[in-house]
């Protein structure tokens, strides 16, 4: 495959589509543990498509595997440091003190296995933790395939004819919950194959900030940033809620055509948005995500707190304990891993 192109610097527009997402999640899921069926509380009752934006953001950074000549060996391992040292630590505490599993119980989650197919349904102790294990396996999967297939026409046929079957089964399986299409995919990977299938595409062949440079260009991007940057907030905090999965294929696409503005620098609005380092906040997003687990269920119990108060609670105590983790567990993993000589290669 020809020479993948380097991203020089951060993408700060894609910080803030992290930062915006994980914080709609927490609301969204905040919402979701008290008023399921959002007829009182009928807020971002879409935002759980934001992991689609997630999924497509991992797949556009996975071609720096070639840039790094990293094997799967590395890759796998620095998957493993990166994410599951602070679900493992959540999985451990909640189960400890709110669960009571038997360790065989929980023993999907610790290797990987959860939401790829082999039960029907979620079988993740920590609901919100099914993204990390398709997010692994899926990734895991496509780095095989970047290191496998070289040419990049027959690589861009083969990911596509990927992402048709999956939104095939996907959108034909049976909903969005992530039980089994067809007795054989879970809904949960089906989604990281379709997303994390569409970023690598983007970056392999619309990735070229240089090639946008004229003023009516820039105009144009411009007005299609900001229309697709409102027009996918707007709806997916304030429309009705839709079941049927075919409602989620839009967005995905719309989030990659958005990522296709802002990595290019295609409009003055993501040119802007570069310009601000947003990477001090975007840091912890990986852990607030995560341990949000923790106020879901111990705030859950309390039949005393009222909605908007539970909101606010989950929302505040998610983003404190996710600094809190980042710094406790995260920090300290990457430095142990870097500090040592498992894997015996670069690391992403």
């Amino acid at each position: 495959m020809e020479q993948v192109r380097k991203i020089d610097s951060k993408l700060n527009s894609i910080e803030l589509l992290r930062i915006l997402g994980v914080v709609l999640i927490l609301v969204f899921h905040a919402f979701y543990i008290i008023d399921r069926a959002h007829t009182i509380y009928p807020y971002c009752r879409m935002c759980w498509v934001f992991v689609e934006c997630f999924f497509i953001i991992a797949g556009f950074f996975l071609p720096n595997i070639l840039i790094k000549r990293t094997n799967f060996k590395d890759f796998a391992v620095t998957r493993i440091i990166r994410l599951f040292p602070v679900v493992f630590f959540v999985t451990v505490f909640a189960n400890i003190f709110h669960f009571h599993k038997h360790f065989y119980e929980i023993l999907p989650d610790f290797f990987l296995l959860s939401n790829i197919g082999l039960k029907s349904s979620q079988v993740a102790l920590l609901g919100a933790c099914w993204f990390l294990f398709v997010l692994f396996w899926c990734s895991c999967f496509y780095c095989c395939l970047l290191n496998i297939i070289k040419d990049k026409l027959k690589f861009n046929f083969t990911v596509a004819l990927i992402i048709y079957f999956a939104l095939v089964m996907f959108t034909n399986g049976g909903g969005i919950q992530n039980d089994n299409a067809y007795y054989i995919f879970n809904n949960g990977i089906l989604r990281g194959f379709i997303s994390i299938g569409i970023g690598i595409l983007v970056r392999l062949n619309f990735y070229n900030p240089e090639s946008i440079k004229s003023l009516k260009n820039k105009i144009f991007f411009t007005i299609l940033e900001l229309f697709l940057f409102f027009y996918l907030i707007i709806n997916l905090t304030c429309i009705k809620y839709i079941e049927a999965p075919r409602s989620m294929v839009l967005y995905i696409f719309l989030f990659a055509l958005l990522i296709i503005c802002f990595v290019n620098n295609a409009g003055y609005f993501s040119k802007v948005l570069n310009k601000v380092n947003l990477y001090p906040i975007s840091k912890y997003s990986f852990s607030i995500y995560v341990m949000q687990n923790i106020p879901w269920v111990f705030l859950h119990s309390s039949q005393q707190i009222s909605g908007y108060t539970y909101v606010t609670l989950f929302v505040i105590s998610s983003v404190i304990l996710g600094i809190i983790a980042y710094h406790a567990i995260e920090v300290p993993c990457r430095k142990l891993y870097k500090n040592s000589t498992v894997g015996g290669g670069p690391l992403l």
